[in-house]
């Protein structure tokens, strides 16, 4: 992030407009779900990790702050004046076993982790990962390279302003792109660059996740864009399939799916109340209203401290 920012969100911190609307927060005693990714001090352009120690100093402030409750303590009367927060991680990083689980269980504090059962299977990278990787090393590359997706031109060359606004314009094509058109292109690509990305949890650990207060929810079977398949055999499979997948590996019932990159639509919220899920996890930035629909969550991906703070508030104002 930019120093002027930083300074920014450090500013208002040392001010205590966070003191101000935590209070507004619990006198509306509202809930909110945050959305965290990769952990780590691991460097990715687009993508930044959120740094080990910044995510402790975090953990700090919101356990000091909220009550820290499982998804479904969620429909249950609050039990405390302090308003109530859920931690959530998505796609099953390694990373969450190594940087994140021994501090969640040293403090008891319980959090959902949302797996892709066919990167728990196999150890393959799922596909926004990939990307990632592969974009950055591009990026590093001095000459300038020209990305052809679904005859699209994309210029990247560098690391600045203009490589990044191409590479994130990029993302969001493929976002509503096939699936299968998408993994076509990323293995031409993995043909010209090498992939920088993390390794992914197998099932041995995500027992080990189940035994320390840690639920595990559905990020569908490859994490594909749910509103981009077309075979409703496929749709099943993401929905359907993973769950029977992790209930089969995990011996335990699964209740919640979170919908790659937030994407859904009716259609889909149907598919998954038919499926059985309670818990249906979005990307919509707002607290928690009504736990019977899609919840939002505060996506939390920012590398300062200070940033990542007032995020936990932004469902006091509109998007």
């Amino acid at each position: 992030m930019t120093r002027i920012k930083y300074h920014f969100f450090r500013f208002l911190f040392a001010l205590g407009i966070h003191r101000l609307m935590h209070t507004i927060m619990t006198a509306k005693s509202s809930t909110v779900v945050l959305c965290f990714h990769v952990i780590g001090n691991t460097k990715n352009i687009i993508y930044p990790a959120i740094p080990i120690d910044v995510f402790t100093r975090l953990l700090n402030y919101v356990e000091r702050n909220f009550e820290i409750v499982p998804l479904q303590k969620i429909k249950e009367p609050l039990s405390s004046k302090k308003p109530r927060l859920v931690l959530s991680f998505d796609d099953g990083d390694w990373e969450f076993m190594t940087n994140v689980l021994p501090l969640l269980k040293s403090r008891e504090i319980p959090s959902v982790q949302s797996i892709i059962t066919e990167s728990a299977d196999t150890g393959k990278i799922p596909w926004p990962h990939r990307y990632n990787g592969l974009m950055e090393s591009k990026m590093h590359e001095e000459s300038l390279k020209e990305v052809v997706f679904e005859s699209e031109s994309f210029k990247i060359r560098g690391t600045g302003k203009n490589s990044i606004r191409e590479v994130n314009r990029l993302f969001q094509r493929m976002l509503i792109a096939d699936p299968a058109t998408v993994e076509v292109f990323l293995n031409d690509l993995s043909n010209e660059a090498e992939i920088n990305a993390s390794k992914m949890m197998d099932w041995e650990s995500i027992r080990l996740c189940l035994k320390s207060d840690v639920e595990i929810a559905s990020h569908t079977t490859t994490h594909s864009i749910l509103t981009s398949i077309q075979s409703e055999d496929q749709l099943s499979d993401e929905i359907v399939g993973s769950k029977k997948i992790l209930e089969k590996q995990l011996g335990t019932s699964i209740n919640a799916i979170t919908f790659p990159n937030g994407k859904y639509n009716n259609k889909i919220v149907d598919e998954c109340r038919k499926a059985g899920y309670e818990w249906l996890l979005g990307t919509e930035v707002g607290f928690v209203k009504d736990h019977s629909t899609v919840l939002p969550r505060i996506p939390m991906n920012s590398t300062s401290f200070y940033e990542l703070v007032f995020k936990i508030y932004r469902g006091l104002w509109p998007s």
